[in-house]
């Protein structure tokens, strides 16, 4: 392994070297090029302004042209080279995000749990005059997203949308692994308590969806113990041409809640880009592992709601 670790590292700094002596006889040649076409022209302007090849006058000439040519063309030159190294510094990073399989970066969840208008659009349809068909959401606890996308979710049930959702399981024996979380994730949030942030808050927003769409039975919910890494969005559209899946990944710092400081890496995904090498496609084959293994789990009308809290809803409805 070694060697051919050191293989690949001499072949690449051999590829390096060719290419900076291709960019400095390029250059060279490029600057020769330049100084030639200013001698002809100088060498033409004499003969058209003197009517005569003079040599001395041509000479003059050709430092007045050239001096004035340097004071021009330099600071553009500089101007050009900074735009143009900013440019393909910027276009080799979007190479490597898309080899991923990421095609924008957003930080449109930093707003209580919003989305942007076009992204809005996206997940919960009508886009390009259709809904979704497949939703697939995974939260520690979903509170804000839930609550700020209830009637957009009702919407999509009664257009016939399937639901899967993730979220922690509220069980009383998942308590030790909330506090771990809460420490490392929100420690500047003395109150949080994600038991009652599920309970009191998701649950009853997704009582509320169930109990006001004309198909509950197409939204699913499913517990997990501890595997949480990245609140998870897909929304999938089925096409004449196959099905195109659109994917939202949050990334955060260790230290900090999603909705204080987070990043939404997005993506589009077709059935021809199914690779192991595109983070959203892994993504998702992640999220379809937790569905599974925990099938058993799946959320019983009302189950952990205190039913004092469901009927505080249907008085305010």
């Amino acid at each position: 392994m070694k060697k051919a670790k050191q293989g690949n590292s001499r072949k690449q700094t051999f590829k390096d070297k060719l290419r900076k002596i291709f960019n400095f006889k390029f250059l060279f040649f490029a600057l020769c090029l330049i100084v030639a076409i200013i001698l002809g022209l100088c060498i033409l302007l004499s003969y058209l302004i003197y009517g005569t090849l003079e040599w001395d006058e041509i000479f003059i000439d050709i430092i007045k042209i050239g001096f004035s040519t340097v004071i021009i063309t330099v600071p553009l030159g500089l101007c050009a080279k900074i735009i143009t190294d900013k440019y393909f510094s910027v276009e080799v990073n979007m190479k490597r995000l898309r080899k991923l399989g990421i095609n924008g970066v957003d930080g449109n969840m930093i707003n209580g749990g919003t989305l942007s208008g076009k992204d809005e659009e996206i997940m919960f349809g009508p886009y390009k005059s259709e809904y979704p068909k497949l939703i697939k959401l995974m939260f520690m606890t979903g509170k804000a997203f839930l609550k700020n996308y209830q009637e957009k979710i009702i919407t999509c049930l009664n257009m016939g949308c399937q639901i899967q959702i993730l979220l922690a399981s509220p069980d009383e024996s998942n308590l030790e692994y909330f506090q771990r979380d809460a420490d490392v994730h929100r420690p500047d949030d003395e109150d949080v308590d994600y038991f009652k942030e599920i309970t009191e808050q998701s649950l009853i927003a997704l009582n509320y969806i169930k109990s006001n769409c004309d198909h509950p039975e197409n939204l699913k919910l499913r517990f997990y113990r501890d595997e949480f890494q990245n609140n998870l969005r897909i929304s999938r559209y089925f096409t004449n041409n196959g099905d195109v899946s659109y994917f939202w990944l949050n990334v955060q710092p260790l230290r900090k809640c999603a909705l204080v400081l987070s990043v939404s890496l997005k993506g589009t995904l077709t059935e021809n880009d199914a690779s192991e090498k595109n983070l959203f496609y892994e993504s998702e084959e992640g999220f379809n592992y937790l569905w599974e293994k925990y099938k058993d789990t799946e959320w019983k009308d009302n189950q952990y709601v205190c039913p004092l809290l469901i009927q505080n809803q249907k008085t305010t409805e």
